[in-house]
This record gives structure tokens, sequence and C-alpha cells, in this order.
């Protein structure tokens, strides 16, 4: 059997996801920060130029988005990401850092730990999250943790220097 010929790519296909946003972050003058908290709260591209616009305009993937934006246009956007991201914060109670964490346990200590969850009216996923934060406890610059000293003989007050 012949091999098949190979198709050419079609110059039509949309722009990847990748170069739009990095298109939007030159266009809008945006920082990383303002870039993550844009994907995050799922503001995307064709939606900044949306707001910068101020109107929506109906648009195919295919078609390109302009290539400079006047300084009142990304005062606006970089505005509007703050809102929406503060709003979004609000609105989830600071749950977008959250991660997932996936343990195996013996199913015998699974049952027991959800039992008892059920009998005292607890979420397990609550008892895990308390659980691991009075075990490893962050800190923060505005609650430092007291310094332990870590030596077991007692330590002698300093001499008074002579004066």
């Amino acid at each position: 059997m012949g091999q098949k010929k190979q198709k050419k790519p079609s110059k039509n296909q949309p722009p990847s996801s990748k170069r739009l946003w990095n298109e939007a972050k030159q266009r809008f003058h945006l920082n990383d920060e303002q870039l993550a908290m844009a994907q995050a709260i799922e503001f995307t591209p064709i939606l900044m130029d949306d707001v910068a616009m101020g109107k929506c305009i109906k648009r195919s993937p295919y078609d390109p988005l302009p290539r400079h934006a006047t300084p009142g246009q990304v005062k606006k956007v970089q505005r509007a990401i703050r809102e929406r991201y503060a709003a979004s914060v609000k609105n989830n109670k600071g749950r977008l850092d959250e991660e997932k964490l996936t343990v195996t346990l013996p199913a015998g200590l699974k049952a027991h730990v959800e039992i008892q969850c059920a009998k005292e009216g607890l979420k397990l996923a609550e008892v895990v999250r308390t659980f691991l934060k009075t075990r490893f406890p962050t800190v923060t610059p505005e609650e430092r943790q007291p310094v332990i000293s870590l030596t077991t003989a007692e330590v002698s007050p300093p001499l008074a220097a002579p004066s």
C-alpha cells in the first residue's frame, strides 16, 4: 500500500492560547502577577478586548486582536483584572490558592475517621485541613513564631560589662 500524502497545515487555524495570552500581556502592559490573576479568573484576552472597547464585538477565533491599546484602555483592563480577582477571592474565600492532596489510607482507618466525623457532625476535609494546619503552621510576616531554644542547658544571664 502507498503512503498517504501529508496535508499542509491550514493558514486559517486559530492561534494558540499561549500566544494570545502573550499578545494580551504586551498589548495591555500586564506584569506576570496581573497575567496570573487574569488566567486564574479566566479573564481571557477576548474579554479584555471587550472591556477595553466598552462593548462586545463578535469575533471568530481566526480574527486577530488589535496590536496596540490606548493608555485609557490599559488602565481600564488592569483595573478590571484587579476588581474581578478581588471579587473572585472574596466569593471563594481565598480558595484560589488551594491544591488537591491525594493520600492512600487503609480502609479500616478511613472508615473509622469517617464514622467519627459523622458522629461529631464534621466534614472529613475540614478535619484533615485543621489537623495539617496545627501540625504544620505557616508563618506569615505579621505573626512570628517564638524561637524555641534547642539547648538543654540553662542559659546564664549575660555578665555586666565593667563601666
